[in-house]
Order: C-alpha cells, then structure tokens, then sequence
C-alpha cells in the first residue's frame, strides 16, 4: 500500500471538518492541529523517540505535530462523536510532561493508568467511546517499521491485536472522522493469541472512505461489537 503523503493528510483534515460543521446535528468542541515539524528535524526526533522514520512518520509530522478533535452529536445528551488526543511527540518519553489524552479539559498522565514511558511501546492517542470507556493507541517499533496497536486494557496485552503502520493509523482516523468506533473496531477485529496486519486480514479497509450520515447513525445506535466489527471492515 502506498504511504500517505503530507499533503493527503492536510485534505483529509480539511474535508473532514468542513463537512462537521456543515451539519446542524453536530457541534465541535475543539478541533486543533500541532505546528508541524521542519523536516530537518525528523531524523533527531525518531532517533530521540526510539523509533524508525518512516514515510508515514515523516508525512505526519509534516502535516502537524498534535491534532486535537472532539465532536459531539445532538444538544440536550450528546454523544461522542468523534475524539482525537495525539499530544506532542517531542515529549512522549519525557516522564515530567508526558501525557496520555486529554478528557474534558483535564490533562491525564500516562502514569494514571499504570503505562511507563519506559516500555518499548509509547501511548500517543486517548479517545472515548462513552462516559465509562477509554481507548488508547500506542507506538510499537518492529524493525524498520513503525507499527500502532490500539486496547482498552491499561497494561496493553499484546496477545491479539491488530497492526497497521502509523500513517495508515493518521489516515484511517481522518477518513472515519475521528470516530472512537473505527478504533475500536481494530482491536475487536482481532483473533484470540494472533498478531496480524490488518491489510492482510481485511484488504481495502484502510482506503475505504466513510459516510458522515452512516457513522453518525452508526453512534446513535449503540451498536455491539458484531455491528461495528461490519460497519469497518
């Protein structure tokens, strides 16, 4: 698959608010982007983070460093629509301001939920499907490849999970609108005590373009996890 470029994700983001906020339905709490990173900079920062640079990282951070995005769906008892924390790389492996997510504007350490930054994997996006439940996503070098996992579990087990690189991770978030359910879907799609390649185990998903009004009617649904498994893949 062909790792996507700076300029795709800068459409993506562009396209996907556009359309938020062409919806009465819909109101946007926050929707922010980290300034992006020089490219004379890239290398250092992998090197710092213990990571490869790979394409997809290089596309990111030219793109932005950080996106910040919540968005609710109706007024009286909205739902969550959509919620991307990524916070500033540059700090991820720094225990004094390293941060998982972001939750109503109250900043949660990683250390909260039992997670080191000493690990070989680092937590880089938080998001919420409900009141109750969190979702994370973490870092995983594998050789020259820079992997992403998501879990609801703090300590990350690791015995079934779905893998994808991380600009294919930025590129699916955009394209399902951030939406919690499109991450959670990754794990939940899963085999029990396997590792796989999502692109191998469910070819096309990562290019699939999603309709707003779908996902939100998706969301409204309180759908289980057989229904959101079809809905994505």
């Amino acid at each position: 698959m062909t790792e996507v470029t700076t300029y795709q994700l800068r459409a993506l983001w562009n396209e996907m608010l556009a359309e938020l906020r062409g919806r009465d339905d819909v109101t946007i709490v926050k929707a922010e982007l980290g300034d992006p990173v020089p490219e004379e900079v890239h290398g250092p920062l992998a090197e710092e983070l213990g990571v490869p640079l790979t394409s997809g990282l290089a596309a990111y951070l030219g793109f932005a460093n950080g996106i910040m995005l919540d968005w609710r769906i109706g007024e009286d008892e909205p739902d969550y629509g959509g919620s991307i924390h990524i916070g500033d790389l540059r700090v991820l492996r720094d225990p004094d301001t390293h941060l998982l997510g972001e939750q109503d504007g109250i900043l949660i350490p990683a250390e909260l939920y039992g997670l080191s930054v000493e690990d070989s994997w680092l937590p880089f996006d938080f998001f919420k499907r409900d009141d109750e439940n969190f979702e994370l996503a973490g870092l995983l070098p594998n050789g020259e490849r820079l992997d992403v996992f998501v879990t609801n579990d703090e300590i990350a087990a690791m015995d079934a999970t779905l893998l994808l690189g991380f600009g294919e991770y930025i590129e699916l978030v955009l394209r399902a609108f951030g939406s919690p359910l499109a991450r959670a879907a990754l794990e939940q799609m899963a085999p029990n005590d396997r590792r796989l390649r999502i692109e191998d185990l469910h070819p096309g998903i990562l290019s699939r373009s999603y309709s707003l009004d779908a996902l939100i009617e998706l969301t409204r649904s309180s759908p289980d996890v057989e229904q959101t498994r079809s809905f994505f893949r």
